[in-house]
């Protein structure tokens, strides 16, 4: 018993790895699980998302390892109906189709807030994206309609 707590705190362990596009918080996770002064803002944030009238991606970037994922689970465990309402990609490196790279799926999860959607004025709706900073940076390097996303990310120094 004792050896399968010590395992499930290895860095190698698949406990280690959580889905952020979906609640994978057993009791060991909430018991481990440390609130921080982010999660509280990130909730602020999400909530004010839902009641605003325009369209709202929220992007939680960092480095690998940083939590990212952690915090959308989390999201998704204490507010399954309000997560319900948001469109979440966890992972914005993986592409879950053979005939789509990676970057090809980001844009297809990324179009509403496309510089042409945004100009466009189209039906609101709330994304919530997990990157990691150096695939932000190589998403706006490398897509061509993304110019005001790209903006808002240096004008904030996001990156």
């Amino acid at each position: 018993m004792f050896k399968e707590i010590l395992d499930k705190l290895s860095i190698a362990s698949k406990e280690a790895v959580v889905d952020g596009n979906k609640n994978e918080f057993d009791e060991f996770k909430e018991y481990m699980h440390i609130d921080r002064y982010v999660q509280g803002k990130l909730e602020q944030i999400v909530f004010s998302s839902l009641e605003s009238d325009q369209s709202q991606l929220i992007l939680i970037s960092g480095n690998v390892g940083d939590g990212k994922s952690h915090m959308m689970s989390r999201l998704h465990k204490r507010f399954p109906e309000k997560m319900a309402k948001i469109r979440v990609r966890n992972d914005a490196t993986e592409s879950n189709r053979t005939n789509k790279s990676w970057l090809e799926e980001l844009q297809d999860f990324l179009e509403p807030f496309s510089d042409q959607a945004l100009a466009e004025n189209r039906e609101k709706v709330n994304h919530i994206v997990a990157i990691n900073l150096g695939i932000l940076s190589s998403f706006l390097d490398r897509s061509e309609n993304f110019g005001r996303l790209g903006e808002f990310v240096k004008k904030n120094g996001i990156i």
